[in-house]
């Protein structure tokens, strides 16, 4: 079972928090690199004895990216790359000084950085410009014998000779390599609560930790999730829901809606008290408006995620505790009613537009948290 946790909370509250499994963002990558994608070609000059310069060229086609999450990186993802590629000498006349594709294996570590920026941008990327580069190995030569003598020797000179300007040159052309959106992104970000600044990353063991900070007067505080296998966990703040109320609502009508939204999250369901906004704010002036209370229940089923409404009532201003204390009691017969509201647990996420590659996901728990709730996102692909 889940169990909510204060590693990672560094930094004042969050209105999202996520706990990423290793493994989860392994099978992201399978699924967004597909069959592979080709990357940026890099021309590298040799200084040869009694020859001169000598440029090479090599194409690469990136076929497998895997990661590591180890404490001991300090914030860093130990990411092993998988490529293959031709190499070619430009001149006159270009020449192919192997028999076949090179199939190279580089370890780096590399720097995750999440951002929500002053001018409303939102980044997500891993920085591979400034990635840390341990070794660069040559698998395979495609046509040569495992075993071949030539294989060692050729595969010494070139990664003696290109080996590490080949990947250092492939990340300085690829840049950052992630999640980079709009302003109209980032709007929708502040609109919900979260503050202008870079994320709390935290590498652990096996998972990664990510909290987005909360604006100062932020209901709620979403906090990480221990014990989510090979799954993701995403908590969310209880002061993150209104505004997502107000926006949903406004969206759907085509209006802005002339009503606060308060919500909260309590032992297994969902409270909270819907009022019209106030026409005149003045200490002076007493607050009559009426609120309709609601509980919600948030459950799976099949292929389903409820909402089951297990109460529905209205509190009147200035009217005898009993009339409002009979209205609720009368407001729990919704629970006896079929009054809930569906949607589907499987979503798919588009993880690289430019190959259509995309990972189908489910929600798998759902549970109300300390000052949030926590949803657990598990692939459909590993499942």
């Amino acid at each position: 079972m889940d169990e909510v946790s204060d590693r990672g909370d560094k930094g004042g509250k969050y209105a999202f928090s996520i706990t990423l499994a290793e493994e989860f963002l392994n099978e992201m990558s399978r699924s967004g690199i597909g069959d592979g994608f080709s990357a940026a070609e890099v021309v590298h000059t040799l200084e040869l004895p009694m020859m001169g310069p000598m440029e090479l060229k090599v194409g690469l086609t990136i076929t497998e990216v895997t990661f590591q999450m180890r404490e001991e990186d300090q914030g860093r993802l130990h990411a092993t790359v998988r490529a293959e590629g031709a190499v070619q000498v430009l001149g006159e006349v270009p020449m192919q000084p192997l028999p076949g594709a090179a199939h190279l294996r580089a370890e780096v570590l590399v720097a995750p950085h999440v951002e929500l920026r002053e001018d409303g941008s939102f980044a997500a990327v891993l920085d591979l410009v400034n990635c840390e580069m341990l070794s660069v190995t040559l698998e395979r030569i495609a046509g040569v014998e495992t075993t071949s003598i030539m294989q060692e020797q050729l595969g010494q000179l070139l990664i003696s000779t290109i080996g590490g300007d080949l990947f250092q040159g492939l990340a300085a052309a690829m840049g950052t390599v992630g999640l980079e959106l709009d302003s109209a992104v980032g709007s929708l970000l502040h609109m919900l609560g979260c503050s202008v600044g870079v994320a709390n990353l935290e590498v652990l063991d096996g998972h990664l930790l990510l909290g987005i900070h909360g604006v100062d007067d932020l209901d709620g505080h979403a906090r990480h999730v221990s014990g989510t296998g090979e799954a993701v966990s995403v908590t969310v703040a209880s002061g993150v829901f209104p505004p997502l109320f107000q926006l949903l609502a406004s969206g759907a009508l085509g209006v802005d809606l002339p009503f606060e939204a308060d919500f909260r999250s309590e032992h297994k369901q969902l409270s909270g008290r819907i009022r019209n906004t106030r026409l005149v704010e003045h200490p002076l002036i007493p607050d009559l408006r009426p609120g309709l209370h609601y509980s919600v229940v948030p459950r799976l089923l099949g292929e389903f995620l409820e909402l089951v409404a297990t109460e529905v009532w209205v509190e009147l201003p200035f009217v005898p505790a009993p009339i409002n204390r009979l209205s609720r009691l009368l407001g729990g017969a919704a629970s006896l009613a079929p009054l809930k509201v569906r949607v589907p647990s499987t979503m798919t996420i588009p993880l690289h537009p430019e190959l259509g590659t995309s990972m189908v996901v489910r929600i798998s728990r759902v549970a109300t948290v300390a000052e949030g709730i926590t949803l657990t996102l598990e692939s459909c692909t590993s499942a």
